[in-house]
């Protein structure tokens, strides 16, 4: 999906941005919208593998753009974004895995670049990974897990201050069951 040359990451930009608007900050219809916008897109692309993983970034541009231009919350929109990404990935859970944690790193690159708060960004896609799980044949923690790596590892990415606020953001609780996960498997950041 090149956003440059392809009709459906500006439809799905568009779609995330009205279906935010018109549901007036309803969180699950907020969610549900844009979980229904990326599962749908990425079951149209019909990609699969690391192409299918291109496709996801350019939804998690699409995605995060809309959310900006609606004005939005990011944490209801990262979790719809999480839910229809594994949704619309319909993979074996080893590689839902997989496309939990390219989808979290992804969003989270995205959504700051949109202006968006990392750490906002971070907690929804954990608990859209957590949410979804069961669906996917995957245990609660260990998609949490997935999506809190992807995260912190974008957030570190960035920037090592970008790196630690997203940790202490979900070290501090907010978010059930990634708060030994990642005691335990996310480097501390650097000083």
């Amino acid at each position: 999906m090149d956003r440059d040359h392809d009709e459906s990451y500006a439809q799905s930009e568009s779609t995330v941005a009205e279906g935010v608007r018109r549901v007036c900050g309803d969180a699950p219809a907020v969610v549900r919208i844009v979980a229904d916008e990326v599962a749908g897109d990425l079951r149209k692309s019909g990609s699969r593998g690391t192409a299918m993983l291109s496709t996801i970034s350019a939804l998690a541009d699409g995605t995060a753009r809309g959310a900006a231009d609606a004005r939005a919350g990011i944490g209801f929109i990262a979790e719809g974004f999480m839910i229809g990404a594994m949704r619309g990935a319909d993979e074996t859970p080893e590689r839902t895995l997989a496309v939990i944690g390219h989808a979290a790193d992804s969003f989270v690159k995205h959504a700051h670049q949109s202006g968006f708060d990392a750490a906002a960004a971070a907690r929804g896609l954990v608990e859209g990974a957590a949410a979804w799980a069961g669906h996917c044949a995957l245990d609660a923690s260990a998609a949490a897990d997935a999506a809190a790596r992807g995260a912190a590892d974008a957030a570190e990415d960035m920037s090592p201050r970008i790196g630690r606020r997203v940790r202490e953001a979900l070290l501090e609780g907010l978010v059930p069951g990634a708060p030994t996960l990642l005691e335990t498997t996310v480097p501390k950041a650097r000083s």
